[in-house]
């Protein structure tokens, strides 16, 4: 089974990030491929016109092209490998919509980087950190495979989502609770629902 490996320091950066950042956010993996590992190196955090809401984000492509130019200069060879974003607690599985854009990412026609293979991953806050559910896809491969992950002496083999959602049940009920007075008390409209299975 393909791992992904975040080298030290690199999941202790996104749990920070995890706490500055409410709702959903993305963050781009650079690093690089020795055989089934997937090693991270370096990560991207959101950019200023990145947008993040409870359940909804974008990225901020200026930026992410810039960090990868600059990264490129001091680590030649260093790969773009994919991204992680974070979903609404219960929410273990990529999305439609995730999956419509990793598609786009491989095998589509516009004049953007089309890599050969792309890791997607979703990420869900506990109350230690952050639990990572990546999946690793090919042009051959669309739907996908799960990989493993591993990071700062933690060794995450894939689990099912539904001993997830129940595990995380009232977690959630209070995480969306919170979600809806905030939206309510004021908050702008959000873009699309991830409550769409793939």
């Amino acid at each position: 089974m393909k791992q992904l490996i975040l080298n030290d320091g690199i999941y202790p950066q996104i749990c920070s990030l995890a706490r500055a950042y409410e709702g959903e956010f993305a963050v781009m993996l650079f690093g690089s491929v020795r055989g089934d590992e997937h090693v991270v190196t370096h990560i991207a955090p959101p950019g200023k016109k990145a947008v993040n809401d409870w359940a909804f984000c974008t990225n901020d492509q200026d930026h992410e092209s810039a960090f990868y130019e600059r990264l490129s200069s001091e680590h030649p060879g260093i790969q773009w490998l994919g991204d992680l974003h974070a979903h609404p607690p219960g929410m273990a599985w990529l999305s439609g919509t995730d999956r419509r854009t990793i598609r786009e990412i491989l095998v589509g026609t516009t004049d953007a980087v089309h890599p050969e293979e792309y890791v997607a991953g979703v990420m869900l806050r506990t109350e230690a950190g952050l639990d990572i559910f990546p999946t690793h896809f090919t042009r051959e491969n669309l739907r996908g495979s799960p990989m493993e992950v591993r990071h700062e002496g933690i060794h995450q083999k894939p689990q099912g989502t539904g001993s997830l959602i129940t595990k995380t049940f009232h977690h959630c009920r209070s995480w969306i609770g919170r979600q809806h007075v905030r939206r309510h008390g004021g908050a702008g409209g959000r873009g699309h629902d991830h409550a769409d299975r793939p």
